[in-house]
Formats: structure tokens, C-alpha cells, sequence
């Protein structure tokens, strides 16, 4: 097991500690600190974020941006003392066997701000990320398994945000369970405690899946704005269709010659922000954008029609939209539109 303490100036001040397993595990921190496997970042270069145990392990130590940037994955502790401090885990994995993952606490009687942990995954703690006394904290885009209390917020609480939009969303978390794995996010927010059990931060925008943020997120709408996407096959007008841009995905990249709908191609197209991602799965999705550009394509609805063959008055009809990216990679999204096949003409016959 290693440990990495993460400050901007040596202190020797003992750390405060609440609550038996937070005390345990920074008795076997401070337990390394006092031999070769304490690792610690300062005004000086970084200190050793950039070894563990006097060998390189890869990490980066930026000092402009205080960031230490993890090279490899790492069994152990991480304590971040000092305030302003970048965690970037650079998808890496932090594995335990109890106490707390990352602990953000300064020494007795301060106040940490500005502290940041993103892109990690944490795993197999009691405690996945602890913070005590502490301001304006980012923790965003991790991965937390496996462990008995994902994250705890004790003392001093101030706008410590653990969820941004959903251009770049929150985090992941095994244990939450109001999670449909088709759709980007939660349903409803996490919520996180103290050792009191008393609310005390949530995340807005919980991923769905491990790593969502990396994933390129994208979907599509049919008739965006409407409920059940209805299409009258006698319509000689034209079907808008929105393929929707993400923090991941980027509808520019989108080779245009490629997009073919249920095998048709698009008569006209543009880049606007019309959509949220975060409520296109909802039966009917509202208009709105979230500050990331879509692409909204329209087809001739006729063209459509045929292509579909014979249909009934009533059926859900799923639709295929293929495309390629720049590089080449194919993408293959869909949405179900209900068939309108009688007209007033039909009802009237029918009288």
C-alpha cells in the first residue's frame, strides 16, 4: 500500500481527525509519511508526484496549475492538504482495502478551497473521497466502486459542487439505484452526507454508466418537441430530425454524405442548439437547448414513407439514422415514430 500527500507547503501540523474510520486511515497515512512511501507535492517542483518510493511512476506534477496528474495506477492513500490542488486521475484506478481513498483535509483549523478531483476511479475504501473543512471543491467525473460510503462532507461546507451540466455532468455510482442504463444520466440526483447522516452536497448529473463522460453520447430525435413522434404517411412536407451534440460527441465531426435515414439521405442541414441530451429519452422531450450545438437534418417525408414499405394505421416503427464520423467510424442511432395512415377522408368513408 502507498500513500500520496498532495500540499503546496510542508507542514508538520498533526491532522485533525472525526469518526474512527477516517482516524484509522490517517493513522496509516501519517504511518507512511514517516517513511520512503509518502509522496508530496510543493512549491519546490512537485515534490515526489513524480515518483513513489524514489522510482519514476510517470505521474506529472504541473506547478503553474498545481496539478498532479497520475501515470499509473496506485494501491494506498491520497491526501490533499493544501488548498488549490488538481487531482487529475487521468482515468487511472485508486484501489483500498479500507480507510479513505482521497482525503481532502488541511491541517487543524483551515480551511481547504479550491480543491479538485476528477477522473479517477475509487475503489475497494470505507470511505471512497473524504472531505473536512473545506470551500468551492470540484469533484467530478470519477468512477466510485465498491466501496461501503462513496463520499462524505464533514465540517465547514461551502459550494463544494460534485456535478456540473450535462455537458460535463457528475460522477459515477454503483450503489445508486434510480439509474436506467439507456439513458445518460440518473433519473434523480445523489445524494451525499456527514457522519451524521445529514445531507450535505448532491450530484445532479449521476452517470449511468462507468466512464460516461468518455463515451461519445449522442442520440437521436424524431420530430423533436413532439410526443410519439406521429407521421402521417399521406404528408408531403418534410420530417426534421435532430442528432444531438454532447461533451463527447461533436456533431461537426459528422461526415454529411454519409447520414442516411431508414436509407435516405437528408435534403437539407444545420448546426443549432435545439435539445438538452439529458431529456431526450422522455416520450415527449421538450425544446431547449444546453449550450452544445446539435445537427438538425430534414427528409422528405414521402421518401421516408416508401422506403418503411407497408405499414399500419397505429404501428410504432423504429428508424435506423447511419452515419460516419471523420475518421470513419460508423454510428448507428434510432428512434420509433407512430404511423398516422387515416386522413379525414378514411373517417369519413368509415361513417
Amino acid at each position: 500500500m502507498k500513500a500520496i500527500i498532495l500540499k503546496i507547503h510542508k507542514s508538520n501540523s498533526m491532522r485533525f481527525t472525526q469518526g474512527l474510520l477516517v482516524l484509522l486511515s490517517f493513522l496509516i497515512v501519517l504511518g507512511f509519511a514517516s517513511g520512503a512511501v509518502a509522496y508530496t507535492t510543493n512549491a519546490n517542483g512537485g515534490g515526489d508526484c513524480a515518483t513513489r518510493a524514489g522510482v519514476d511512476w510517470q505521474d506529472i506534477w504541473d506547478q503553474g496549475s498545481s496539478t498532479c496528474t497520475l501515470g499509473a495506477d496506485l494501491s494506498g492513500f491520497i491526501v490533499i492538504e493544501s488548498s488549490k490542488i488538481t487531482l487529475d486521475g487521468n482515468g487511472k484506478t485508486l484501489t483500498g482495502v479500507g480507510g479513505s481513498g482521497v482525503s481532502i483535509q488541511g491541517p487543524r483549523g483551515t480551511i481547504l478551497e479550491e480543491v479538485t478531483v476528477r477522473d479517477l476511479t475509487i475503489q475497494g475504501f470505507n470511505i471512497g473521497i473524504y472531505l473536512f473543512n473545506s470551500k468551492f471543491c470540484k469533484i467530478y467525473n470519477n468512477n466510485f466502486i465498491n466501496n461501503d460510503t462513496h463520499a462524505t462532507v464533514d465540517g465547514v461546507n461551502e459550494d463544494n459542487k460534485f456535478f456540473f451540466d450535462s455537458s460535463i455532468g457528475g460522477n459515477y455510482w454503483d450503489n445508486n439505484q434510480n439509474c436506467d442504463p439507456a439513458k445518460v444520466f440518473c433519473d434523480s440526483p445523489y445524494l451525499i452526507y456527514n457522519n451524521s447522516g445529514i445531507i450535505q452536497a448532491q450530484d445532479d448529473f449521476p452517470w449511468t454508466k462507468p466512464d460516461g463522460w468518455k463515451t461519445p453520447t449522442t442520440a437521436l430525435d424524431i420530430k423533436p418537441g413532439s410526443c410519439n413522434n406521429p407521421v402521417n404517411v399521406k404528408s408531403k412536407g418534410v420530417l426534421p430530425v435532430v442528432v444531438l451534440g454532447s461533451s463527447t460527441f461533436d456533431v461537426g465531426t459528422i461526415d454529411l454524405e454519409s447520414l442516411m435515414l431508414a436509407g435516405v439521405a437528408p435534403i437539407r442541414s444545420m448546426i443549432l442548439d435545439v435539445l438538452d441530451i439529458k431529456n431526450t429519452t422522455d416520450t415527449c422531450d421538450e425544446l431547449g437547448g444546453d449550450g452544445i450545438p446539435d445537427l438538425v437534418l430534414k427528409f422528405r417525408t414521402q421518401k421516408i414513407v416508401d422506403a418503411l414499405g407497408d405499414v399500419v394505421d397505429g404501428d410504432f416503427v423504429k428508424l435506423h439514422l447511419t452515419l460516419l464520423d471523420n475518421n470513419g467510424n460508423p454510428i448507428d442511432l434510432t428512434d420509433t415514430i407512430f404511423i398516422i395512415k387515416k386522413d379525414k377522408k378514411d373517417k369519413e368513408k368509415k361513417k
